[in-house]
């Protein structure tokens, strides 16, 4: 789901809904009613800058215990991986920072339900290939070879199974970009079901698991004019989930999630509404608009999907629509999209956005603050 102006071969060479969806036929972002949502504040959790400098391809979750941990490509570190963690009212570096051997693009985070934590990203040192990194005993270790894909990878997503599996989905950049999935087993790194299973290139990668385990991925697929496509693994093949190139027109920053009782929804920046943010749920066998399509009041950029406990979606993205770029953050509650807080409530400029719901059900949003010095990671709650 990340789409940049940083090429990594460039900078190498010079240095988670309880309500009925209801449909819309309309062109343009902002044409579902948009009102204040519950009461609060965005705060920012910590410092303002939880980075020593730049931070890029920022991935945010919750540890086993509740802890907001926070992986990013670490600019004054070469490039490479670094996890923070808020502990006792700081954030600290969970093991060494810059921990990978090289430049990690892509960097991206998933957290099992024993609190192990799994970095993935698109490894430098192999000639971009997908690495997978756990932090075990205390330090970050590879888990299996790193860069164990067939070739580079143009993009990457890790999700880890309810069962502790990690698994990782990539573009594989030696068959055209097509998606493959590989999970870890017995030591080792394996496909899952047939490798680069989509029908074109896909981008915009995203992966998760339903509550009764079955992993889905959504992606922006080439095969279908860029739209959102959604598969499973299901009977030992991936297959699609309703109609394929489902979205719109082209989506970026896709996302995807599910709600408690296991109702899979995805979020993107939808070209057929002028880049508005849609969200999008898998009803009666078919993909259907939750609220309005393009619902945003404007452009909508880094669209990050999280479900509450209770089951309402909510998503943060930047927005365009006040010139600052900064975060918005939505829930979808009572049939009708409503703003948490001030919209574009961030300081400055927000890129590489990730939401998440805290267990106790608070919004957290990390991003790259961009003050126009320091570029740093941050990270707001909503209280």
């Amino acid at each position: 789901m990340r789409l940049f102006l940083l090429i990594p071969v460039l900078i190498s060479l010079l240095t988670s809904c309880s309500n009925s969806p209801s449909g819309s036929n309309s062109s343009g972002p902002g044409n579902s009613p948009i009102v204040s949502g519950p009461s609060g504040n965005w705060n920012f959790v910590g410092t303002s800058a939880v980075s020593s400098g730049e931070a890029d391809y920022i991935s945010f979750k919750f540890g086993a215990q509740g802890t907001p941990c926070m992986c990013y490509m670490d600019y004054n570190l070469g490039y490479k991986a670094t996890v923070m963690e808020f502990t006792n009212g700081t954030w600290q570096a969970l093991g060494s920072p810059g921990f990978s051997r090289d430049q990690a693009w892509y960097t991206c985070m998933s957290i099992a339900g024993s609190g192990t934590v799994y970095a993935a990203y698109s490894d430098a040192s192999v000639s971009f290939g997908a690495t997978v990194m756990a932090f075990i005993n205390g330090s970050w270790q590879n888990l299996g070879n790193p860069g164990f894909s067939p070739g580079s990878v143009g993009d990457i997503a890790i999700a880890v199974s309810p069962w502790g599996i990690p698994y990782v989905l990539f573009s594989d950049d030696t068959n055209g970009g097509n998606a493959s999935v590989m999970m870890y087993s017995n030591n080792n790194w394996i496909s899952v079901g047939n490798p680069d299973f989509s029908c074109g290139a896909a981008v915009n990668l995203a992966i998760a698991f339903s509550p009764s385990g079955i992993p889905y991925v959504a992606y922006s697929d080439d095969a279908n004019g860029g739209k959102t496509s959604v598969c499973m693994f299901s009977n030992n093949k991936w297959q699609t989930v309703g109609a394929p190139g489902f979205s719109s027109g082209a989506s970026d920053y896709v996302s995807i999630s599910f709600s408690p009782s296991g109702v899979p929804f995805t979020a993107y920046s939808d070209q057929g509404y002028n880049g508005g943010a849609s969200v999008m749920m898998y009803s009666n066998n078919m993909w259907q608009n939750v609220g309005a399509g393009g619902f945003s009041a404007s452009g909508a950029y880094f669209v990050s999907l999280a479900m509450t406990p209770s089951g309402n979606p909510c998503i943060a993205y930047q927005d365009t629509f006040i010139y600052s770029l900064g975060a918005s953050v939505m829930i979808y509650t009572n049939g009708t999209w409503k703003y948490l807080g001030n919209q574009a409530f961030t300081p400055d400029e927000a890129d590489f956005i990730s939401l998440a719901i805290s267990p106790s059900g608070v919004p957290y949003v990390a991003f790259r603050n961009d003050d126009g010095a320091t570029y740093s990671a941050a990270v707001m709650n909503y209280k």
